[in-house]
């Protein structure tokens, strides 16, 4: 598990200072990639000619979220929202995200990513050293 920590801001909020539902999903992207780079594989854009780009043979496409809400978040809040994995594929690999507020629940969320070949952009199987790190963080 990687536990992330980010302050809600005001543009995180809505008109009642409460964290805009969509935010969530910001915070949880958040995470995954600081998750990634913890694990020593850097997000970086598909057109970036850095060396350390070039370390993952695919792209990681997003291809579901969930998130569930179980209390407010509030301006100025400090989330911590702790990274795992629940399920590894093939192909994919689904992440689970706690987020707490003050050591209070506040919600969860998961996303599942699959590996894509970057030319054909077709399914491929998950790189061994990705998995690899992958495996130290599974839940059950």
């Amino acid at each position: 598990m990687i536990t992330h920590t980010l302050k809600v801001r005001l543009y995180d909020t809505d008109a009642m200072g409460i964290l805009y539902f969509g935010n969530q999903f910001r915070f949880v992207q958040a995470s995954f990639e600081t998750a990634l780079d913890t694990l020593g594989f850097p997000i970086y854009s598909p057109h970036c000619d850095h060396p350390e780009a070039k370390q993952l043979p695919c792209r990681l496409v997003m291809r579901h979220t969930q998130a569930n809400y179980t209390a407010p978040v509030h301006l100025n809040d400090v989330l911590q929202i702790t990274w795992s994995v629940t399920h590894l594929g093939t192909t994919s690999f689904t992440s689970y995200y706690a987020i707490t507020a003050n050591d209070t629940p506040v919600g969860d969320a998961t996303t599942t990513h699959v590996a894509l070949d970057k030319i054909s952009k077709v399914p491929v199987d998950l790189p061994s050293r990705l998995r690899a790190a992958l495996e130290q963080h599974i839940i059950a």
